[in-house]
């Protein structure tokens, strides 16, 4: 087991071919080398560096606005009672004290005629955590309409995780293309007997 830090040692471990400053040539080298390595020719992809949600946690926040000109405007927002910017609150939030469509008939209605609004909403947000990559596994099921549901593992993360989630791909796909194909050997069988 080795620790894989980093995209191109993602591409080392699994032998496939790191294309620098080409994603979509590094992407067909990977899914190739893990559809040629799976007896079920898994399809595979991988994300540039950034964040993923690790948990999500209660934080409160309060939005204020004011009526200027006849047009709502959001002044500095509160989290746990703190001013903080703007640019600071989670989409979850914003997406709440700010809905994209209806946000002047929505503070209209609320504010009842006046020219200033306060609302305190907890609001369940996602913690974040950074990553140095994602490797994606997946896979469809030949001759039905099943599909193996992707398996996304983080870097940096251990060889074996990397592994484990191909091969459960794999078995998954492999036991879902058995199901299908029994049935249709017992219908086949079935209507051999019959027409005997």
């Amino acid at each position: 087991m080795t620790r894989i830090n980093s995209l191109p040692e993602l591409f080392d471990h699994l032998d496939a071919h790191w294309h620098d400053g080409d994603i979509e040539a590094s992407k067909r080298s990977l899914s190739r080398r893990v559809y040629k390595d799976t007896e079920c020719g898994a399809w595979a992809s991988f994300d540039m560096p950034g964040e993923y949600i690790v948990d999500h946690e209660n934080q409160t926040w309060t939005g204020r606005y004011a009526k200027i000109d006849g047009i709502w405007e959001m002044l500095l927002p509160l989290r746990d009672g703190v001013p903080c910017e703007a640019s600071t609150m989670p989409p979850a939030v914003r997406e709440y004290f700010w809905p994209p469509t209806t946000v002047q008939s929505d503070l209209n209605e609320l504010a009842n005629g006046a020219a200033t609004l306060t609302l305190t909403e907890t609001i369940r947000v996602p913690v974040m955590a950074s990553h140095a990559g994602s490797f994606t596994v997946g896979s469809i099921v030949e001759g039905s309409d099943a599909e193996v549901y992707p398996e996304t593992v983080f870097l940096p993360c251990d060889s074996d995780d990397i592994d484990r989630a191909i091969a459960g791909v794999n078995d998954e796909a492999c036991r879902l293309w058995d199901e299908a194909n029994e049935t249709e050997i017992v219908e086949d069988e079935n209507e051999s007997e019959v027409g005997s």
